[in-house]
């Protein structure tokens, strides 16, 4: 995957942390909790979908290494046949392919805490 877009996904990955972060603080008014709560709730199955996507691709990366070892063929076959059956999986779990908000997303601040004149005390 492009740098680029691993960073964006990486960021959108901080940006969910960070809201949770947020909501579990009880220092925001009410308007901004139910923002937060909102923008949270539509980045959980984007995250959902890149934490898929990252545990495929270390599942591929250990196939692959299986399959490559010269060790056992019986192994090695089935690795082969593991990875080949992932590799068809992978495409539906790229975030771009089925996540329509993905774009609306990109380019979020990293920060999520509101000012303080927002801040109840």
């Amino acid at each position: 995957m492009e740098a680029s877009l691993e960073a964006n996904l990486e960021q959108l990955v901080r940006r969910h942390a960070e809201l949770r972060e947020a909501l579990a603080g009880t220092r925001l008014t009410g308007s901004d909790f139910a923002k937060l709560s909102k923008e949270y709730s539509e980045l959980s199955s984007i995250v959902d979908g890149i934490d898929a996507l990252r545990r495929a691709r270390d599942e591929a990366s250990s196939l692959a290494d299986l399959a490559q070892s010269g060790e056992d063929a019986e192994l090695r076959a089935l690795a082969e046949e593991e990875l080949h059956a992932l590799r068809e999986r992978l495409p539906a779990l790229e975030p771009l392919s089925r996540a329509g908000d993905f774009k609306r997303h990109q380019g979020l601040p990293t920060l999520v805490h509101p000012p303080r004149a927002q801040i109840v005390e």
